[in-house]
């Protein structure tokens, strides 16, 4: 699985049961994983790697649930303005001007 990552817009796709302050908080989300894959080689890193990178790069755990999302591909879906996922046998989070 591949996530593509591209700055587009602000919007946010608002999940079902999503409260202002998640929504503010996906918001935020969005714009970090731009900033981590800012500092990642060539962009990339393995999908696996992204919650360990996450936690090492700002200090704090990425908790999907914070979020308003049970699933950490389920938040990604929520910022398709910043991130398009793609499948792949390499794994990787991308990173696309």
């Amino acid at each position: 699985m591949e996530l593509f990552i591209a700055e587009a817009s602000n919007c946010c796709v608002l999940a079902a049961d999503q409260t202002p302050e998640e929504l503010a908080r996906t918001k935020h989300f969005a714009s970090d994983v731009v900033d981590l894959l800012r500092h990642s080689p060539h962009y990339r890193m393995p999908f696996s790697k992204f919650i360990p990178a996450f936690h090492r790069h700002f200090g704090r755990q990425c908790r999907v649930a914070s979020y308003g999302f049970t699933k950490l591909i389920e938040l990604f879906e929520a910022i398709p303005y910043a991130v398009q996922v793609l499948f792949s046998a390499a794994c990787d989070i991308n990173y696309m001007y």
